[in-house]
């Protein structure tokens, strides 16, 4: 089938930092299924464009991803997809679309909403409508049924992040993305786990992937960057996980193994305020020159009212 996954323009449309992951990763395991696909990031695209391009495109199925900071704008392109291609399936997905798939259904034609983690149960649902079948046997689920909103039963993460194929880089044009800001160089953003075991308040993460922490192999993520550093030209990185220095073993891994590729590469990272200062030192050879650290607040109030387990004298 043809698949179109979108990342919808911004309110002031602007060039974006990065490509999204999400709609890469889904967009991987659909290609993966046999499926067309086209990722469509119009941050910087009028209305009118994307619709042109839609259109173009004659999707079968259309999937956008949805912030809760820009569901208006998930709203206008399935509204938008609706218009222009009457036949095609619409989907959403994405933490907004996860927490409140009521929501979507009440403020657009979406037929159905992907709830949680995506590549499975975006992969069943494709195969389900390809052949005519039965979605309510689809796990991670929502869709409406005689005016009814229906949840199927949920869906399970995938415990090994080594079975799910590499984003689809080849479908972004790195040129055309702002990158690391302090740092002039083709940069690419690189997820290397999911999901993070502490509860701060305000974070999304713990709904939508669970108190877990799940972490791609080092050699798994090494492949990703290599090849983002020979097909790509990439030569900066932002690793993207919720809390990259949550196991200090590993980040030496990955240093080590950065160090020993001799790629001319710096990187940035976020964590947490109680990296051990030997993990610090081996991300600093490998490459390392920028660490956002989730300080939040000074106040030991604050900090518990958040639900952060750090503390002032911890981030001191």
């Amino acid at each position: 089938m043809q698949v179109v996954l979108v990342n919808p323009p911004r309110v002031a449309p602007c060039r974006a930092d990065f490509p999204p992951l999400g709609l890469g990763c889904i967009g991987a395991i659909a290609q993966q299924a046999g499926h067309k696909v086209t990722i469509l990031d119009a941050a910087a695209w009028s209305w009118e464009e994307l619709r042109g391009r839609i259109r173009d495109c004659a999707p079968d199925v259309l999937g956008v991803t949805c912030w809760t900071i820009e569901r208006g704008q998930a709203w206008q392109v399935l509204r938008a997809a609706r218009e222009a291609c009457p036949e095609a399936k619409l989907v959403a997905g994405g933490p907004h679309a996860s927490a409140f798939p009521d929501h979507v259904f009440s403020k657009t034609p979406a037929d159905y909403v992907v709830i949680g983690e995506g590549e499975h149960t975006f992969r069943e649902l494709l195969a389900a409508l390809e052949r005519d079948g039965d979605v309510s046997v689809v796990a991670g689920l929502a869709y409406k049924r005689d005016g009814k909103i229906v949840r199927t039963e949920p869906r399970a993460f995938e415990e090994n992040l080594d079975n799910l194929p590499m984003m689809l880089h080849e479908q972004f044009d790195y040129s055309q993305y702002n990158g690391l800001h302090d740092m002039q160089r083709r940069a690419a953003a690189v997820m290397t786990s999911r999901g993070c075991p502490f509860r701060c308040i305000f974070c999304s993460s713990s709904v939508y992937w669970g108190r877990r922490l799940r972490q791609r192999s080092v050699p798994n993520v090494m492949t990703e960057v290599e090849y983002l550093y020979h097909q790509k030209g990439i030569r900066a990185i932002l690793f993207f996980d919720d809390n990259l220095l949550i196991d200090s073993k590993r980040c030496v891994e990955l240093s080590k193994a950065l160090i020993e590729r001799k790629l001319e590469l710096v990187w940035a990272a976020e964590g947490s305020v109680r990296g051990e200062l030997e993990t610090l030192q081996w991300m600093k050879k490998a490459g390392c020159y920028r660490i956002d650290f989730g300080v939040e607040s000074g106040s030991p109030s604050i900090l518990k009212n958040i639900g952060k387990s750090s503390t002032v004298e911890d981030t001191r």
